[in-house]
Protein backbone atom coordinates (compact mmCIF):
# COMPACT_ATOMS: atom_id res chain seq x y z
CA UNK A 1 0.00 0.00 0.00
CA UNK A 2 1.35 3.14 -0.68
CA UNK A 3 1.55 5.98 1.73
CA UNK A 4 -0.22 9.15 0.58
CA UNK A 5 1.36 12.56 1.55
CA UNK A 6 -0.68 14.49 3.63
CA UNK A 7 -2.61 17.40 2.78
CA UNK A 8 -3.13 20.37 4.55
CA UNK A 9 -6.19 19.22 6.31
CA UNK A 10 -3.87 16.57 8.58
CA UNK A 11 -2.47 16.93 11.90
CA UNK A 12 0.88 16.09 10.47
CA UNK A 13 0.83 18.64 7.76
CA UNK A 14 0.15 21.25 10.49
CA UNK A 15 2.98 19.66 12.59
CA UNK A 16 5.67 20.04 9.67
CA UNK A 17 4.13 23.76 9.03
CA UNK A 18 4.49 24.78 13.09
CA UNK A 19 8.33 22.78 13.10
CA UNK A 20 9.15 24.25 9.66
CA UNK A 21 8.41 27.70 11.92
CA UNK A 22 9.70 26.66 14.44
CA UNK A 23 13.44 25.63 13.61
CA UNK A 24 13.56 28.66 10.99
CA UNK A 25 12.85 31.54 14.32
CA UNK A 26 15.51 33.50 14.98
CA UNK A 27 14.67 32.30 18.64
CA UNK A 28 13.22 29.14 18.34
CA UNK A 29 12.29 28.17 22.12
CA UNK A 30 10.35 31.32 21.87
CA UNK A 31 8.81 29.96 18.49
CA UNK A 32 8.01 26.54 20.19
CA UNK A 33 6.26 28.34 22.97
CA UNK A 34 4.79 30.82 20.94
CA UNK A 35 2.80 27.74 18.90
CA UNK A 36 1.88 26.15 21.93
CA UNK A 37 0.54 29.07 23.38
CA UNK A 38 -1.29 29.95 20.19
CA UNK A 39 -5.49 29.21 20.46
CA UNK A 40 -4.82 28.19 16.80
CA UNK A 41 -3.00 24.99 17.34
CA UNK A 42 -4.61 21.89 16.76
CA UNK A 43 -4.86 19.59 20.59
CA UNK A 44 -2.96 16.82 18.48
CA UNK A 45 -0.56 19.36 17.28
CA UNK A 46 0.12 20.45 20.93
CA UNK A 47 0.35 17.25 22.36
CA UNK A 48 3.07 16.32 19.62
CA UNK A 49 5.01 19.75 20.52
CA UNK A 50 5.06 19.43 23.89
CA UNK A 51 6.86 16.46 23.90
CA UNK A 52 10.07 18.76 22.34
CA UNK A 53 12.95 19.07 24.33
CA UNK A 54 14.32 22.17 24.64
CA UNK A 55 17.49 21.44 24.01
CA UNK A 56 16.72 18.95 21.09
CA UNK A 57 14.94 21.69 19.51
CA UNK A 58 17.74 23.99 19.93
CA UNK A 59 19.91 21.66 18.53
CA UNK A 60 17.48 21.20 15.40
CA UNK A 61 17.28 24.49 14.47
CA UNK A 62 21.19 24.48 14.46
CA UNK A 63 21.41 21.91 12.70
CA UNK A 64 18.50 22.89 9.48
CA UNK A 65 20.82 26.38 9.89
CA UNK A 66 23.74 24.60 8.93
CA UNK A 67 22.59 22.78 6.45
CA UNK A 68 20.71 25.77 4.99
CA UNK A 69 23.79 27.62 4.82
CA UNK A 70 25.96 24.84 3.03
CA UNK A 71 23.28 24.61 0.54
CA UNK A 72 24.07 28.73 -0.30
CA UNK A 73 27.83 28.36 -0.33
CA UNK A 74 27.38 24.98 -2.15
CA UNK A 75 25.07 26.87 -4.63
CA UNK A 76 26.98 30.01 -5.48
CA UNK A 77 30.40 31.53 -5.68
CA UNK A 78 28.92 34.86 -5.29
CA UNK A 79 27.30 33.49 -2.04
CA UNK A 80 30.21 32.27 -1.26
CA UNK A 81 31.94 35.39 -1.46
CA UNK A 82 29.55 37.63 -0.20
CA UNK A 83 30.14 34.98 3.50
CA UNK A 84 33.85 35.74 2.66
CA UNK A 85 34.18 39.51 2.42
CA UNK A 86 31.43 40.60 4.42
CA UNK A 87 30.58 37.95 7.27
CA UNK A 88 28.53 40.89 9.27
CA UNK A 89 26.51 41.60 6.11
CA UNK A 90 26.12 37.96 5.74
CA UNK A 91 25.21 36.92 8.97
CA UNK A 92 22.50 39.71 8.52
CA UNK A 93 21.02 38.72 5.19
CA UNK A 94 21.10 34.90 6.03
CA UNK A 95 19.07 35.65 9.53
CA UNK A 96 16.57 37.35 7.60
CA UNK A 97 16.65 34.67 4.73
CA UNK A 98 16.78 31.81 6.92
CA UNK A 99 13.66 33.00 9.09
CA UNK A 100 11.34 34.14 6.09
CA UNK A 101 11.87 32.48 3.14
CA UNK A 102 11.10 28.76 2.79
CA UNK A 103 13.74 26.54 1.50
CA UNK A 104 11.93 25.96 -2.14
CA UNK A 105 14.27 23.90 -4.28
CA UNK A 106 15.81 21.02 -5.11
CA UNK A 107 18.79 22.15 -5.73
CA UNK A 108 21.10 24.19 -3.64
CA UNK A 109 21.81 26.26 -6.87
CA UNK A 110 17.93 27.41 -6.88
CA UNK A 111 18.40 28.30 -2.75
CA UNK A 112 21.53 30.43 -3.75
CA UNK A 113 19.83 32.28 -6.15
CA UNK A 114 16.64 33.02 -4.04
CA UNK A 115 19.32 34.08 -1.63
CA UNK A 116 21.01 36.50 -3.73
CA UNK A 117 17.09 38.12 -4.13
CA UNK A 118 16.47 38.13 -1.07
CA UNK A 119 19.50 40.00 -0.05
CA UNK A 120 18.97 42.66 -2.73
CA UNK A 121 22.00 41.71 -4.27
CA UNK A 122 22.15 42.73 -8.12
CA UNK A 123 21.88 39.69 -10.88
CA UNK A 124 24.78 38.91 -12.50
CA UNK A 125 24.79 38.77 -16.46
CA UNK A 126 27.19 35.70 -16.23
CA UNK A 127 26.88 34.28 -12.54
CA UNK A 128 29.49 31.58 -11.53
CA UNK A 129 27.79 29.23 -9.65
CA UNK A 130 29.31 25.70 -8.89
CA UNK A 131 26.87 23.53 -10.55
CA UNK A 132 26.28 23.50 -14.21
CA UNK A 133 23.84 25.94 -15.99
CA UNK A 134 21.96 23.55 -17.60
CA UNK A 135 20.44 22.21 -14.04
CA UNK A 136 17.98 24.79 -13.39
CA UNK A 137 15.36 25.09 -10.23
CA UNK A 138 12.09 25.92 -9.56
Amino acid sequence: MVKRRPTRETDEAVLEEALVRVLTAEAPIEALHAELASTETRPAVRAWLQQCGEAGVRVAALLVAQLRFGRLIQGSDDVARFFDEDPAGFAQAFRSFHGTTPACCFFPVGDARAFWQHAGKPKRATAATRRSSRRRDA
